[in-house]
C-alpha cells in the first residue's frame, strides 16, 4: 500500500501547527547576538517530519510534509506490518484532524507504494540474483546497506528489499523471509501516463487508482532481469552458454539500452531505427529468459514472487460496501468544514495523561470499523506505551535536581516522557531500565527519540537507553550554564540578557 509522501506546501494553519501539542519547532539562535534566526524549523511526530519554510518573498512560510503514513500509523515505530486500505482511511482521518490539514488543497509531489511479502524461501535468493531493469543494474543504498537495493531513473525509482533484516531487532514476531518490493514516483507525471490520477492526499483514498498500480507494481517487478543460481553453465551447449553468460551480465544490457539513448529520432529514418533496435533489444531479453526457465533447477521462483505481489496488492486494497461508505463520510467530514479542527482529547496539558487516547480508540471508532478485528491492529508492542511517548509536549522547563520545585505530578511520571511510572521508587523521575526492559514498544520509541548518548558506551542497551532520558533531562542546564559562560567571555556591545527569548527559570539563572 502506501507509504513514503512528500508535500512540499500541505494546507494547514500554521499558528495551529505551532502550538499542537503533538509537535515541537525548535527555534534557531544567533549565540552571540542572540537574534531569532529565519531559517527552516522541524518538528516531529510518529514518522513524520513538518518542516517550516520561510518563504523567499520573506511573507510567511510555508508548510512542507515528508515520512511514512504507514510508520504514522504504526506510531513512528515501523512499517513491516500489513497496510490496508482501511488502515489507510483510519489513519489519514487522524493526521488531518490532528494538524487541521486541508486534504483536498494538499498536493503531492512524491508518493511511495509497494507490498511487503512473504517468501517461502530466504530473500537472499531474490537480492544476490539482481541483474538490471530496464537497462538499469540495482546498486545498494549506502544509508541502509547491502540488504536494500535501488534503480534509480528520472521519474520514479524501484527499491527491492530485505524488510525483514531491516526490522528484525525492533519489531518481535516479524517474519524472517519478508520481501519489500517498491516503487517511489519522484515525478508525479509518471503516474499521470499510466492512467493513475493521484493529486492530492485526498486523492490516496480514490478506490478507481489501486487496480492500475497493482498492475503497475507486477509489471515493474516482471521487469526485473534476475539470475538462476541453479544453472551450471559447463552444462550449456556452447550457444546457450554465450547467452548466459552475456545475459547474466548487467553491463550488457546497460550499454544495449545505452545505445537506444543515442538514436536521434527527430527524423522518421530515426524513429524507425528506435524501434528496429527496441525490437530486437526484447527479443534478446525474452530469449535469455527462456533460457533460464529452460534450465532452471528449483521452480520459477520469480514468478511465485510475482503471484504473491499480486494477491497482497488485492488483499490490501480489498473494498467493501461498508468500507466505501466509511470513504465517502470521511470526504464530506472534511469538506463540510473549513479547516478540520484539531483534537482536544489528546490532553489539556502536559500533565494530563487520562485523557490520552490508545490506538484502538483513535484509528478504527473514527471510520466506523471499530468491529472488524483485523482493521485497527497495530504492532505487537504495547499500544498504550507508544502512544504515551507520541502525545506527549517537551514538559515545562523543570528545576535542576537540588534547586527549586520541580512539575512533578506526584511523582506519576517521567519528566522526560511523560510516560506514568510503574511503582516509583523514592525520589524516582525517570523511566527506569527495568520499565524499558519488561516493555520493548517503550524501549524502541525511546531510542528513537534520543540518540545523543552511544558511541564508546559500555553499557547495554536498555540500560544506555534510560541513561539517555535522564541525560535529556539534566543537558538543558548544563547546555545553559556553558551557554551563559560563552556570553561572558565574549561580550557583546549590547546587554542580551532582556532580549533572549528564555524561560523564568533560565532567565533566573543569567541573573546569578
Amino acid at each position: 500500500m502506501f507509504d513514503g509522501l512528500k508535500i512540499q506546501e500541505v494546507h494547514a494553519p500554521v499558528p495551529a501547527l505551532l502550538t499542537n501539542p503533538r509537535l515541537l519547532f525548535p527555534l534557531s539562535i544567533d549565540e552571540q547576538a542572540g537574534a531569532i534566526l529565519n531559517t527552516p524549523r522541524h518538528a516531529y511526530d510518529r514518522g513524520l517530519k513538518f518542516s517550516l519554510i520561510p518563504r523567499l518573498s520573506g511573507e510567511g512560510c510555508r508548510v512542507e510534509l515528508t515520512g511514512s503514513i504507514h510508520k504514522y500509523h504504526n506510531a513512528g515505530v515501523h512499517n513491516a506490518d500489513p497496510f490496508t486500505l482501511a488502515d489507510l482511511l483510519a489513519t489519514l482521518d487522524l493526521l488531518l484532524t490532528t494538524f487541521g490539514i486541508d486534504p483536498f488543497t494538499s498536493i503531492l509531489n512524491n508518493i511511495e507504494f509497494g507490498v511487503n511479502v512473504v517468501l517461502p524461501f530466504r530473500v537472499a535468493r531474490v537480492l544476490d540474483n539482481l541483474i538490471s531493469y530496464k537497462g538499469k543494474p540495482f546498486y545498494p543504498d549506502r544509508e541502509h546497506g547491502a540488504y536494500y537495493w535501488q534503480c534509480v531513473f528520472g521519474q520514479y525509482v524501484v527499491k527491492i528489499y530485505d524488510k525483514g533484516a531491516q526490522y528484525r531487532d525492533t519489531v518481535p514476531g516479524l517474519p524472517a523471509n519478508l520481501l519489500r518490493v517498491e516503487v517511489k514516483v519522484l515525478k508525479m507525471d509518471y503516474l499521470k501516463s499510466r492512467g493513475v490520477v493521484l493529486n492530492t492526499l485526498a486523492d490516496l483514498l480514490t478506490v478507481e487508482n489501486y487496480k492500475p498500480l497493482g498492475a503497475l507494481l507486477v509489471e515493474v517487478f516482471t521487469s526485473i532481469l534476475f539470475d538462476e543460481p541453479t544453472i551450471d553453465p559447463d552444462t550449456l551447449n556452447p550457444k546457450d552458454r554465450e547467452r548466459y553468460q552475456t545475459g547474466r551480465n548487467p553491463k550488457y544490457w546497460q550499454e544495449q539500452y545505452g545505445k537506444l539513448d543515442t538514436i536521434d529520432r527527430s527524423t522518421l529514418a530515426g524513429k524507425r531505427m528506435y524501434d528496429r533496435c527496441q525490437k530486437k533489444l526484447r527479443r534478446e531479453e525474452k530469449r535469455f529468459r527462456a533460457l533460464l526457465d529452460k534450465h532452471r533447477v528449483w521452480d520459477n521462483w520469480p514468478n511465485q514472487i510475482t503471484g504473491l505481489i499480486a494477491d497482497t496488492w488485492e488483499q490490501l486494497t480489498a473494498v467493501d460496501t461498508g468500507l466505501l461508505t466509511a470513504i465517502d463520510e470521511r470526504r464530506t467530514v472534511w469538506h463540510s468544514v473549513e479547516k478540520c479542527p484539531i483534537l482536544t482529547n489528546i490532553g489539556e496539558s502536559a500533565g494530563n495523561r487520562e485523557t490520552v487516547p490508545t490506538p484502538a480508540e483513535k484509528c478504527p471508532i473514527m471510520t466506523g470499523l471499530a468491529d472488524q478485528p483485523e482493521t485497527g491492529k497495530m504492532s505487537d508492542f504495547d499500544p498504550l506505551y507508544l502512544v504515551s511517548l507520541s502525545d506527549i509536549t517537551t514538559p515545562a522547563q523543570p528545576s535542576p535536581p537540588g534547586g527549586r520545585e520541580t512539575p512533578i505530578t506526584d511523582g506519576l511520571f517521567c519528566l522526560v516522557t511523560g510516560v506514568k511510572l510503574d511503582n516509583p521508587r523514592r525520589g524516582q523521575k525517570f523511566v527506569s531500565a527495568t520499565m524499558l526492559r519488561e516493555n520493548p514498544g517503550l524501549l524502541a520509541e525511546v531510542e528513537r527519540l534520543f540518540r545523543c548518548y552511544a558511541k564508546g558506551s559500555k553499557e547495554d542497551r536498555v540500560t544506555r537507553a534510560a541513561h539517555n532520558v535522564r541525560n535529556a533531562y539534566h543537558n538543558q542546564f548544563h547546555n545553559l550554564d556553558r551557554s551563559i559562560n560563552r556570553i561572558h567571555r565574549q561580550p557583546v556591545l549590547f546587554d542580551v540578557g532582556d532580549t533572549l527569548r528564555l524561560t523564568a527559570d533560565h532567565r533566573e539563572r543569567l541573573r546569578r
